[in-house]
């Protein structure tokens, strides 16, 4: 009698496990083709992705070496889950410091690097005012002019961060956001529209160009 219960018992347990791989190599094989549409825009890309985990692309694009990196971010009470791009031109900047500018920062955002800086500074009267604007070097003053024309980047309320280090510069963007039923009955952080468009990667690499070569003109 026993072994009539513990028969079925296994074959539940293995057609669970049989469910959990397919829905694993399903996820990894969605997520590793994200950056699929833009590949083309690099020399050389090189797509790395560990296990189920968002790929990361690095490549030259024109002069510069890129690299981009996608982030899940679920933590805000009572937001739904977003999935934001980091685009990163590596690069030294001729800058003393780190300076970020993050945008309505309702909640705090983990892996942003401005949420840590301690050195708050004033908005210009020109800049998006519902922001933070901090630098890591109260001695040197920022030239916060040459960021002034590019700031309109901010006016597309998907653009989240911008952040300028002596390494590189960078530009945070919401790719993507959950499904709201989907999240709100299982939890869960499904991300449909989540392909990056060779547009939106074009445009967003040319905008950190466009701040490397202003910042290049400091004497």
């Amino acid at each position: 009698m026993a072994t009539e219960f513990v028969l079925p018992t296994v074959a539940v347990g293995a057609f669970m496990g049989w469910l959990h791989r397919r829905h694993r190599n399903a996820t990894r094989k969605k997520r590793g083709l994200l950056f699929s549409l833009s590949e083309e825009l690099f020399q050389q890309p090189r797509i790395y992705q560990d296990d189920v985990n968002f790929p990361v692309l690095k490549g030259q694009y024109k002069e510069d070496s890129f690299q981009l990196d996608l982030i899940a971010d679920h933590i805000g009470f009572r937001k739904l889950p977003s999935l934001w791009l980091q685009v990163t031109l590596r690069a030294e900047q001729p800058v003393d410091g780190m300076l970020g500018f993050l945008v309505r920062p309702e909640h705090p955002l983990y892996f942003s690097p401005s949420e840590r800086l301690e050195n708050e500074l004033e908005i210009p009267n020109e800049w998006p005012q519902q922001a933070s604007l901090k630098s890591n070097n109260s001695k040197v003053p920022f030239p916060l002019e040459r960021l002034d024309s590019h700031i309109k980047l901010f006016d597309d309320p998907k653009c989240k961060e911008l952040l300028i280090t002596p390494r590189g510069i960078r530009l945070v963007y919401q790719l993507d956001q959950a499904q709201r039923a989907h999240y709100q009955i299982l939890r869960g952080c499904v991300f449909d529209n989540s392909m990056l468009e060779p547009s939106l990667a074009k445009e967003l690499m040319s905008s950190l160009i466009d701040i490397q070569r202003d910042l290049k003109t400091l004497p």
